[in-house]
């Protein structure tokens, strides 16, 4: 009895339980709990950003060149003239459209950083994904509308040589992204006082018909600004400066 309850004898115990466990495939109660509780832990979510700009890239580049290719004006042409002249379209509409929202999604980027909870991030991408999608959609008919109008100005004999390809890529990048300016001159309205004076025409200052691109940005702007003061507001996440401009206002 005085053997069995020596420390020799419980060393040679446990080690004789240790090896049988291990023979047999059994776990000690210390790994087997632990092994438990990491399976039972909770992936961990992470919120993500996005609110539909590579989707509506993709479709927007999608109906141009769906657009070019079944084009009356092109049937005529020959396939590399329309695969050229799709493939410039699709690039310069990818890099013009990067530059303009670059300052819309770099607003939004620091909204969605200034909002502590991720739970608050999620809401707030649901939200300018939902406001965002009308305006998406708006776009594409109005790049639908104007493209078909430039494309009626393509010459109906297909131009093959490179340079020419060109050309017609920028009149029809220019026709959705830039804007159209023009000069316009007035008559000045004469007083009674000047009746005796000549009668002067007074040049006015040019003005400006904003392009699809222009008015994309503008409503993207406007839309995710009431959408990230809302959030800002509602999750204390508000600069003191727009905590002051709103309570000026």
């Amino acid at each position: 009895m005085k053997m069995q309850g020596s420390p020799v004898a419980r060393s040679t115990s446990l080690c004789l339980a240790l090896a049988f466990a291990s023979a047999t495939g059994l776990r000690t109660p210390d790994k087997a709990s632990g092994s438990a509780a990491t399976a039972e832990a909770p992936a961990e979510h992470r919120a993500t950003l996005d609110v539909g700009f590579s989707s509506f890239e993709g479709n927007l580049t999608g109906e141009v060149t769906k657009l070019l290719k079944e084009a009356p004006v092109t049937a005529a042409w020959s396939a590399r003239a329309r695969d050229h002249l799709s493939g410039s379209m699709a690039e310069k509409i990818r890099a013009d459209l990067k530059a303009a929202i670059a300052p819309v999604k770099a607003s939004i980027g620091q909204t969605w950083m200034a909002l502590p909870q991720d739970n608050q991030k999620d809401e707030y991408v649901g939200q300018l994904r939902a406001a965002l999608t009308p305006v998406f959609a708006t776009s594409l008919k109005g790049v639908s509308t104007h493209l078909n109008l430039a494309i009626q100005r393509l010459p109906k004999t297909a131009p093959e040589a490179d340079a020419e390809l060109e050309h017609c890529s920028v009149q029809l990048s220019d026709s959705l992204m830039a804007d159209h300016c023009y000069n316009q001159t007035l008559s000045k309205k004469v007083s009674f006082i000047e009746l005796s004076e000549p009668h002067a025409a007074k040049p006015l200052d040019s003005f400006c018909i904003q392009s699809v691109m222009t008015g994309l940005v503008r409503r993207l702007n406007d839309t995710q600004g009431l959408v990230s003061m809302s959030m800002r507001f509602e999750s204390g996440a508000m600069s003191l400066a727009q905590q002051h401009a709103q309570k000026k206002a």
